[in-house]
């Protein structure tokens, strides 16, 4: 028979989450793809900006799709964590260092002034943090359908306001679509507007959206922390 004062166990360390070297890797390799579908193989016959400035925008806007879609979706179909938080910190210093050491690069090839590349990567980093809310909440749904749920969410966030912008705005094509201001209520939409060829100084609307863009991620992933951690503590 134990002693009554024998001293007792200690508790088996909580689980921690590794680091994410799978989605390091699977970032690189998706500015990697981002880069070749916009540039291809073959150099333009007039290596100048105006030539390169399209280019730099469809690859930012298929590397923010990998960030804003591929990204989410990867966590909610993955096991639940055990530390959502940290994970998706982890997760979040992984692509947005992928986003810096390709974007201001990319400013070089598409002369985009120091503003507006700011302006771009607050814009990408904010609606990074706001997508980080469905991988943080999905640490703490434990069915696939409350997930799905999350993601069919997300996905109508980002989707929604390019399907409907041939009805909210008929008669207009793609490029005019761009430049009007219900383009902000897209991430792909803003950052087009952003990115725009031949665009130099900084409007007024495009720092505000940009602000906005990044203020609205910061309260969204840090309401979501806060959820999970009072549900974790009732627990």
């Amino acid at each position: 028979m134990p002693r009554a004062d024998a001293p007792r166990p200690a508790p088996p360390p909580e689980a921690s989450d590794p680091p994410p070297r799978g989605l390091l890797l699977a970032a690189a390799g998706w500015v990697l793809l981002s880069l070749l579908i916009a540039y291809g193989l073959r150099p333009p016959i007039l290596p100048l900006a105006s030539t390169y400035a399209p280019a730099a925008r469809l690859a930012l806007i298929t590397m923010l799709a990998g960030a804003l879609i591929g990204w989410p979706l990867l966590r909610l179909s993955q096991r639940p964590a055990e530390r959502p938080i940290r994970r998706t910190l982890l997760d979040l210093v992984v692509l947005v260092g992928a986003l810096q050491v390709t974007l201001w690069p990319l400013r070089l090839a598409a002369a985009w002034p120091i503003g507006r590349t700011v302006a771009i990567d607050g814009w990408c980093v904010g609606w990074m943090l706001a997508a980080a809310a469905c991988p943080i909440l999905g640490g703490r749904l434990r069915t696939h359908a409350a997930r799905t749920s999350l993601m069919a969410v997300l996905l109508a966030v980002l989707a929604g306001p390019l399907m409907l912008a041939p009805w909210l705005l008929p008669g207009r094509d793609t490029a005019s679509i761009a430049s009007d201001p219900v383009a902000w209520a897209s991430p792909f939409g803003g950052l087009a507007r952003l990115a725009a060829p031949g665009r130099l100084d900084l409007l007024e609307i495009e720092r505000t959206a940009a602000l906005a863009a990044l203020g609205a991620g910061v309260v969204l992933a840090t309401t979501a922390a806060a959820i999970v951690s009072i549900v974790r503590d009732r627990r």
